[in-house]
């Protein structure tokens, strides 16, 4: 989170990985739900080839902000991002679809939605 200060101190954003996408999405293990600085999980290359989402839960937001994603494959050195996405106030307790993960083989492809 980006406004200046520490994200325990003013959001709790914790991440989850669906398979599928919409309403159809079912719960998966992969999850970060930390209450202290960064959250991360690894996505496997033994996940089944298919559509995933990532969502935000946001909660205890005191102020608003914005948050970025880094994505590194675990074999190499270089990372893709998906920074400044905005939030406020008003997602608190609010869970929302931020990306569309798609696997196929070693490759995934990431859609900011």
């Amino acid at each position: 989170m980006t406004n200046g200060s520490s994200p325990a101190t003013n959001a709790d954003l914790d991440i989850f990985l669906y398979k599928g996408t919409g309403s159809g999405k079912t719960a998966t293990t992969y999850s970060s739900e930390g209450i202290t600085g960064t959250e991360s999980f690894v996505l496997p290359s033994t996940l089944t080839d298919g559509d995933y989402t990532i969502t935000v839960d946001h909660l205890d937001i005191l102020a608003n902000g914005s948050m970025s994603f880094v994505f590194k494959a675990e074999s190499g050195s270089k990372t893709y991002n998906v920074s400044n996405i905005a939030f406020t106030t008003t997602d608190d307790n609010k869970e929302k679809d931020m990306m569309k993960v798609t696997k196929s083989g070693n490759k995934f492809t990431v859609t900011k939605l």
